[in-house]
């Protein structure tokens, strides 16, 4: 289990990586590898900076960086696997029906200057990760300054592409608007917006509670995943650590900043991995059929319209009914059969018709 980070510095295994900032049961939180922290304030060289950080000047005031976390990797009591872990049915049930290749999928995460909103608010670093069957590669891209956003804008169209399947964690809400209004404020093209996009924090808002005491991408870590983080710079403070930068050029908590950003994606990838695993064996054990054509739509597993997809069609209420009806038959106060409630209540809301879920 080995994981490097592409620079110039000597390579760093991903497992100490990880075990530094994440408690894991059972293992022992290390010291903080070298080269990933800095202290103290400084005015360093673009071009300097970009090396201690582990990565490259991509263009004047702007840093990629690349890191690669061999697989399995064990994150909290789940432990990662390739492409095995997010199978078709993982994807179909997760409401992705166009897509049988987790190959495809990019999950993506921003930090911001913390703007609310309006023109002032940006996303200075951009987060984007692909799984492989042996690795989980995170590519970063950190402006040095607000000159530098065209051309991040630019590297991450370029680098995405346009068959990308976009997994996110509120990022339908927060994280694609502001990239899509900072792409229209430089005058480019929007590179999500013709893309499918799963947003999972919809997705878990209708999986049952598991005693998190709420959906922050950080309760279910703690609760589902039993990821406890340490030595990990809170999101809170990522807008300060950008700030500090561009007013005094403080470097101390970029590192933090970006490893918080790591393991934001990793745990994305977990929640992708978890929910869908829950959701197709949920399919799988009330083994109903598929929707039939609707205005000829392609016929489609019926719990995808309910999750937030975008650029998918709906799903059937018939279905969704008749396996809710199942369940609460079958086990009236099961998580399979709450959950297959919450999905068929959130679907017959969309459409308007509320006289199904009455039925009921």
């Amino acid at each position: 289990m080995i994981a490097t980070v592409r620079s110039t510095r000597p390579k760093v295994p991903g497992k100490a990586l990880l075990e530094a900032h994440v408690a894991v049961p059972g293992g022992v939180p290390g010291r903080v590898p070298d080269g990933h922290t800095s202290a103290g304030t400084s005015s360093d060289a673009p071009t300097a900076l970009a090396a201690r950080l582990g990565g490259t000047l991509l263009a004047p005031g702007l840093i990629r960086i690349d890191t690669r976390f061999a697989l399995p990797l064990q994150h909290g009591r789940l432990r990662l696997h390739g492409l095995s872990a997010l199978a078709t049915s993982h994807l179909h049930a997760l409401g992705l029906v166009r897509c049988d290749d987790a190959r495809s999928l990019v999950f993506f995460d921003t930090e911001t200057n913390g703007l609310a909103a309006g023109a002032g608010s940006i996303a200075w670093m951009i987060g984007a990760a692909r799984l492989t069957a042996d690795d989980f590669t995170v590519t970063q891209w950190m402006l040095l300054g607000y000159q530098a956003e065209r051309a991040m804008i630019d590297a991450f169209s370029s680098w995405l592409g346009d068959r990308a399947t976009l997994v996110s964690y509120n990022g339908r809400s927060f994280d694609a608007p502001l990239i899509a209004s900072r792409c229209a404020l430089n005058r480019r093209p929007d590179p999500l917006a013709p893309l499918c996009h799963l947003d999972l924090l919809p997705v878990a808002r209708r999986l049952p509670a598991r005693s998190a005491p709420d959906r922050r991408l950080s309760s279910i870590e703690r609760h589902w995943l039993g990821v406890q983080r340490t030595n990990d710079l809170p999101g809170s403070e990522a807008p300060g650590a950008w700030r500090d930068w561009l007013a005094r050029g403080a470097t101390a908590l970029l590192p933090g900043v970006l490893l918080h950003n790591r393991i934001d994606l990793l745990s994305l990838l977990a929640v992708g991995i978890y929910a869908g695993g829950y959701l197709a064996d949920l399919l799988a054990e009330q083994a109903y059929s598929p929707a039939p054509e609707v205005h000829g739509a392609p016929r489609v597993h019926g719990v995808h319209g309910v999750h937030g997809v975008h650029g998918a069609p709906g799903a059937s209420a018939q279905s969704l009914a008749a396996a809710t009806r199942h369940g609460r038959e079958v086990q009236p106060r099961s998580d399979t059969s709450i959950a297959w409630h919450r999905l068929f209540a959130t679907s017959a809301k969309r459409a308007r018709d509320a006289a199904p879920a009455l039925a009921l």
